[in-house]
């Protein structure tokens, strides 16, 4: 087992350096000079201007934009070593423009950066803890990435705890019995959820149950949004005082998934329940309720597992569309607003999070999966 584990932590690495590679290409192929952004943020400077300049070359240093980007650049003969030296952006835009016009062909100059370029800067500092500055306020990456992820975490884990006690009784239900008139409504009422797109759901939820505006019958739940003051208290305070805020999203998240858990359930029940070594167990004696709840049940909830646990990071995407739907300060709302403000060292450090917890999860399962089924083995190919 513990080779099997290590093995599977190992595979992580590679997964993880594809991860990183792919959002620091997009990243640096973007529009937009980080640079100027935050030099907007702190104060407008006249482009051209001998303060620009320098305030542009101290901010890129900062930053560590002023290095090359990669282990290797691979640049037309004539081009500069590294165009980030060229300022203001907009001239070096220029500069690339005016070579595209007059040169139609050159061969390409391959330069060894070594160590010193930003992706090496960036993935070394993010594996020993060190996720930068915000680009926005400049506060620590893994402060606020941290303090989003709490909200995340509690709301997904209220979710799935909701969806399970409902859907695995149910489920047990359905596959149990006659059909009858009750069962098939409900099995057609829970597909039209899940059938229904999240951010609807999402937004027909907050339109007719949080205010009074089509009556005061429906105004069940509170008005979306928490107030930005909550930083001001320790997370259990916060859940205190704005918990009840994360009841209709804990809702909205169980509706969506509990026709799929509930009907995985009822298929590996039905498929149990028609085993050989049932129908002898049955044949000597025992009743139909025995043999589903002390057998059937039992070995039909190991699919369940993988299921279960593997919605995990299906979740995790969904609450992009819950909190920015429902204003929860989770990982989710972080990562819309940091692409809409260009704030890469937070978007970087957010996917590399969850590309890691998806991973997690699925070993979890895979080791639970194994733990209830003795018949697995701890093999990787």
């Amino acid at each position: 087992m513990l080779e099997y584990v290590l093995k599977r932590v190992l595979s992580f690495v590679p997964t993880l350096i594809i991860v990183a590679l792919l959002l620091f290409v997009v990243k640096t192929f973007l529009p937009g000079d980080p640079v100027e952004q935050v030099m907007m943020i702190d104060g407008e400077i006249e482009i051209g201007s001998k303060e620009y300049e320098k305030e542009y070359r101290k901010i890129q240093t900062r930053l560590g934009l002023d290095k090359s980007s990669f282990y290797i650049s691979i640049i037309p003969y004539s081009y500069p070593e590294n165009l980030s030296y060229v300022v203001p952006r907009l001239k070096r835009q220029i500069l690339i423009n005016d070579y595209r016009k007059n040169h139609s062909f050159e061969l390409p100059k391959i330069k060894w950066n070594g160590k010193n370029n930003q992706f090496h800067k960036w993935i070394s500092s993010f594996v020993s803890g060190d996720w930068g500055v915000s680009i926005k306020d400049e506060k620590p990456v893994r402060v606020k990435v941290g303090g989003a992820i709490k909200w995340t975490f509690f709301l997904l884990l209220l979710s799935l705890t909701i969806a399970i006690l409902i859907s695995i009784p149910i489920g047990f239900w359905l596959a149990n019995g006659k059909s009858t008139f009750l069962k098939s409504f409900f099995e057609k009422t829970s597909f039209l959820f899940f059938a229904m797109p999240l951010f609807w759901l999402c937004t027909l939820a907050v339109v007719f149950f949080t205010t009074d505006q089509y009556g005061s019958l429906t105004n069940w739940f509170p008005s979306v949004g928490i107030d930005p003051s909550y930083q001001r208290f320790g997370f259990w305070e916060q859940i205190a005082k704005y918990g009840n805020k994360l009841i209709l999203p804990a809702i909205c998240w169980t509706l969506h998934s509990l026709a799929y858990m509930s009907t995985q359930l009822k298929v590996s029940m039905k498929n149990q329940l028609s085993m050989d070594y049932l129908i002898t167990a049955y044949a000597k004696g025992l009743s139909k309720s025995q043999g589903a709840k002390k057998h059937a049940f039992k070995n039909a909830m190991i699919p369940m597992i993988t299921l279960i646990i593997g919605s995990i990071p299906g979740a995790m995407a969904g609450s992009i569309i819950i909190e920015n739907i429902f204003n929860i300060p989770g990982i989710g709302r972080l990562l819309v607003y940091a692409i809409y403000e260009s704030d890469w060292n937070i978007v970087m450090a957010i996917v590399m999070v969850i590309a890691l917890i998806t991973m997690m999860c699925y070993l979890i399962a895979d080791l639970l999966y194994a733990y209830v089924n003795p018949k697995i083995k701890w093999t990787i190919s």
